[in-house]
C-alpha cells in the first residue's frame, strides 16, 4: 500500500474518497491508496465470489456477496477497509450504500506483500466486528486455505486446509473442496483448471523438503500431454530423481507435480 497525506477524519475520508480513481483504505487515521493485485489474486478472489454468489442464489439466501470495491466498516470511526469478498447476512446492510457494518463472512487473498497484515492487525480489526463468524484466507500462489471461525467472544478456531479437503463455511452453509472448485487459474491454457495458480519450480534441494516440477511423461522437465488422470512418473533434473504423482489441469494438461527425491 502507499500512504498519502494525513490529517482527514472519518467524514471526511468517507467524502473524500468518493470521488477518487483509486481506493483507498482509512486505518486509524492514516489513508494508503491501494495498489493492484497480481492475476493470480484477482482470479482468486473473483472465482470465491462467483462461487459464493451461485451458492447463495440457487439455496435461496436472503444473504448477499460483495467484492472488493465495497468497505467493512468496524466501526463508526473506522478503519475502513476494501476486503477481496464479503458477505453480509444483516438486515442493518440493506440500506448500505458505501461502507458495511454487519458482515458475516470475510474474505482476503494472499499476496506477498500483504499476508502478515492480512494475519495480523487487520484480522484483529475484523474480529471487532460483531457480526463476523469467519474469515478466510486464500493463498494466491499455491492451494492452501486458512479459514477461522468465532467460537466465542475472545475465541477463533484455525483449520488449515490443501486441495483435497473440503471447506465448510458455517456462516453462509456451504462446503466446497478448493481443489475441484476450480478457484485457481491456469496460466498456460488462460482458462479455468483444477491446481494451484502459477505454482513454478522451486529451488529447494534439501532432503526434508519437497521440489516442485513441470513434467511430461517421458521425464523431461516440460509439460505433460494427458489423456486422464495422471499417472505415477520418474522425472530427473539432471542431477537427481524424483518420483511424483499429482493431478493436472482439466483444461490443458498441465501438471504440478510435488516429488520427493529418491
Amino acid at each position: 500500500m502507499v500512504s498519502v497525506p494525513k490529517g482527514m477524519s472519518p467524514a471526511q475520508y468517507l467524502e473524500w474518497e468518493s470521488y477518487q480513481q483509486i481506493r483507498h483504505e482509512y486505518v486509524h487515521g492514516e489513508i494508503f491508496g491501494m495498489t493492484g493485485g497480481s492475476i493470480a489474486h484477482n482470479t482468486v478472489a473473483v472465482n470465491v465470489a462467483r462461487l459464493l454468489g451461485n451458492h447463495l442464489e440457487t439455496s435461496g439466501s436472503p444473504c448477499r456477496v460483495f467484492i472488493s470495491d465495497v468497505k467493512a466498516q468496524i466501526t463508526e470511526d473506522g478503519p475502513f477497509y476494501y476486503p477481496d469478498v464479503m458477505v453480509t447476512c444483516d438486515e442493518r446492510d440493506r440500506s448500505a450504500i458505501y461502507t458495511l457494518r454487519h458482515p458475516c463472512l470475510i474474505v482476503e487473498v494472499l499476496s506477498p506483500t500483504t499476508e502478515a497484515f492480512d494475519r495480523g492487525n487487520k484480522f484483529a480489526d475484523y474480529r471487532r466486528i460483531d457480526a463476523l463468524q469467519e474469515y478466510v484466507l486464500f493463498d494466491s500462489r499455491k492451494i492452501a486455505v486458512e479459514h477461522y471461525r468465532r467460537e466465542s467472544e475472545r475465541t477463533w478456531k484455525l483449520m488449515l486446509y490443501t486441495a483435497e479437503d473440503s471447506v465448510h463455511l458455517e456462516s453462509v452453509r456451504m462446503d466446497w473442496t478448493p481443489f475441484n472448485a476450480k478457484l485457481y487459474y491456469c496460466k498456460r491454457c488462460c482458462s479455468f483448471g483444477s491446481w494451484g495458480m502459477e505454482l513454478l519450480a522451486s529451488s529447494t534441494r534439501h532432503k526434508h523438503h519437497h521440489r516442485h516440477l513441470f513434467a511430461r511423461i517421458d521425464g523431461s522437465s516440460d509439460y505433460m500431454h494427458r489423456h486422464s488422470q495422471a499417472p505415477a512418473l520418474t522425472v530427473s533434473d539432471g542431477s537427481r530423481n524424483y518420483s511424483a504423482t499429482r493431478e493436472t489441469c482439466s483444461n490443458c494438461a498441465r501438471v504440478e507435480t510435488t516429488a520427493a527425491a529418491n
